[in-house]
């Protein structure tokens, strides 16, 4: 009896850890010039901020923003210079793992603040921009339904490749653990 146990409980973890697997928004499949306030829902985000948050073809730019596609051709740049918000609009939380960000032209300075439930909970150093070629930032938070992208130079920067993983609600491996017991107990009351 207690190895069934042991397999229901190994068979509802196994469930919910392939239920988290990393989500990456590449915004390839929105149409260059789109602005992403008016596409509410992207991923799973709402994006806000001081200024608009275009969709653009890397392709087709001159400077630094060339290489800020890194799977595909379109990126997201901060149009104004300045900050942008990326309010997660479902029920959990997430674990914003990083992703790609270059400048337009010269150094630009960025750095990144994680939030939950209204009240900022982390934040990151400020790192350097190139216009050279895209810099990977890795932040590995977890726990957060907001990131706040500051720019402290009034430079417009690219973005692409950003991944998160949805957080599975505490309530999940429970839900499927009673129902594996409930199917378990209801064939054994079957061959009584």
């Amino acid at each position: 009896m207690k190895s069934i146990y042991k397999k229901i409980a190994g068979l509802t973890f196994a469930i919910c850890a392939t239920s988290a697997q990393a989500s990456l928004l590449s915004f390839e499949d929105i149409n260059p010039g789109s602005n992403l306030e008016v596409i509410n829902n992207y991923g799973g985000f709402s994006f806000g901020g001081d200024g608009p948050s275009l969709v653009f073809n890397a392709s087709q730019q001159a400077k630094g923003l060339k290489n800020a596609a890194i799977d595909g051709i379109n990126a997201v740049l901060n149009f104004s210079g300045q900050d942008i918000i990326m309010r997660w609009l479902g029920n959990s939380l997430i674990n914003f793992n990083g992703g790609y960000w270059v400048s337009d032209s010269n150094d630009s300075l960025i750095s990144f603040e994680g939030w939950r439930d209204g009240q900022q909970i982390i934040s990151s150093e400020v790192f350097t921009l190139s216009d050279a070629q895209s810099t990977h930032i890795q932040l590995g938070w977890t726990n957060i339904d907001q990131v706040v992208i500051k720019t402290h130079s009034p430079t417009v920067w690219g973005m692409d490749a950003l991944s998160f993983t949805q957080v599975p609600t505490p309530a999940t491996p429970v839900l499927l653990m009673l129902g594996g017991l409930g199917l378990m107990f209801n064939r054994k009351k079957r061959r009584c």
